[in-house]
C-alpha cells in the first residue's frame, strides 16, 4: 500500500493511499477499516489498483511530520519501517523534522537528498497558488476545494488560475525529468 496524500483534520488525519496488485485488496481494506475513524471507502482505479480513503487519530510519526514545514510527498511501508519522500525548503526543514520525531520516540534517518539545482522554478505567485491549491486540498480525491473557489481566493478568474497551476506545475515536472531522468528537454 501507498500512501499518497496525508492531511490533518484538527486531532486526526485524512489519508488516500493506493492498494496496488501485490496485495490482496481485501486484506489491508480491511485491516484499514478497523482502525479507520470512518467507514472505509475502496475507488476501483484499475484491475489492478483501488484508491482508499480513510481516517485514523494522529500517531507520533505523523504527528511530528503535522509539527515541521516539511511535506510527505511519498510514503511506503516495507520490513517494519516508512520509508518517506518529503519536500522541505532547507536542510534545517529537515533537521527540525528529525529531531520532532526523536522526541516522539520515532527512530528516523535521512537515506538520500536532492537539491533543486539552487535556482528558482516557480515564479513567487506560482509558488502561492500552488501551495495554497495543495494546503486547501485541491489536489485531493475528491477536491478540498473547487477551482472557483480557490481562484475567488485569489482575486482572480478560475480560467486564469488553471493557467498559473498548469504552468507551476509544467516547471516542476520539467525539472524533475531534468534531474530523475537526465533528459535534456
Amino acid at each position: 500500500m501507498l500512501v499518497k496524500s496525508l492531511k490533518r483534520k484538527g486531532e486526526r488525519l485524512s489519508h488516500l493511499a493506493l492498494v496496488g496488485e501485490a496485495h490482496n485488496f481485501t486484506i489491508p481494506i480491511k485491516v484499514l477499516q478497523k482502525y479507520s475513524l470512518k467507514p472505509v471507502k475502496p475507488y476501483q482505479v484499475d484491475s489492478k489498483s483501488r484508491l482508499v480513503m480513510f481516517e485514523t487519530p494522529i500517531c507520533p510519526l505523523y504527528e511530528a511530520l503535522c509539527d515541521t514545514a516539511c511535506l510527505l510527498i511519498h510514503e511506503n511501508s516495507h520490513r517494519g519501517g516508512a520509508y518517506w519522500t518529503v519536500g522541505a525548503e532547507s536542510r534545517s526543514d529537515i533537521r527540525h523534522l528529525l529531531k520532532r520525531m526523536h522526541d516522539y520516540g520515532v527512530e528516523a534517518a535521512v537515506h538520500d537528498v536532492h537539491r533543486m539545482n539552487g535556482r528558482r522554478i516557480l515564479t513567487s505567485r506560482q509558488g502561492e497558488v500552488l501551495y495554497n491549491a495543495y494546503q486547501k486540498g485541491y489536489f485531493d480525491y475528491p477536491h478540498g476545494i473547487s477551482l472557483r473557489e480557490l481562484a475567488r481566493q485569489h482575486g482572480c478568474s478560475a480560467p486564469t488560475l488553471s493557467i498559473l497551476l498548469r504552468r507551476g506545475l509544467r516547471k516542476i515536472m520539467e525539472d524533475f525529468i531534468r534531474q530523475k531522468m537526465g533528459h535534456p528537454l
